[in-house]
């Protein structure tokens, strides 16, 4: 189940329909003047750290006792997030098949 935003292009009105994924396509009908509703594409709410580190964990800074609430304040107090993480080590094999694609190519280009 997912909420599906509908908008009517004739009165303007407004709702979110809660339905099943295989019948999102299905137009609703405006429940003010039976017009067919127009679906609004709404922007998913998405919030979390980069790689995944300390989602969900408050860190205490030790030294002053405050709270460190961004990954950014985690850095600058010299919390870093793990080098040997599934995403860093997939980035690290995305970069290095990029660089060996890059090199073969300056190969093959003569100038």
């Amino acid at each position: 189940m997912a909420i599906y935003g509908y908008k009517c292009p004739v009165c303007d009105k407004s709702e979110e329909v809660v339905k099943p994924m295989a019948q999102s396509k299905k137009a609703e009908p405006c429940p003010n003047c039976g017009a067919k509703m127009r679906k609004i594409i709404h922007i998913p709410n998405i919030s979390g750290t980069r790689d995944g580190f300390g989602v969900n964990k408050a860190f205490i800074d030790p030294e002053s006792g405050k709270e460190i609430d961004t990954w950014k304040k985690w850095e600058d107090a010299g919390y870093k997030p793990l080098k040997d993480s599934k995403a860093t080590k997939r980035r690290a094999r995305c970069e290095d098949k990029i660089k060996e694609k890059q090199d073969k190519l300056k190969g093959k280009i003569t100038v």
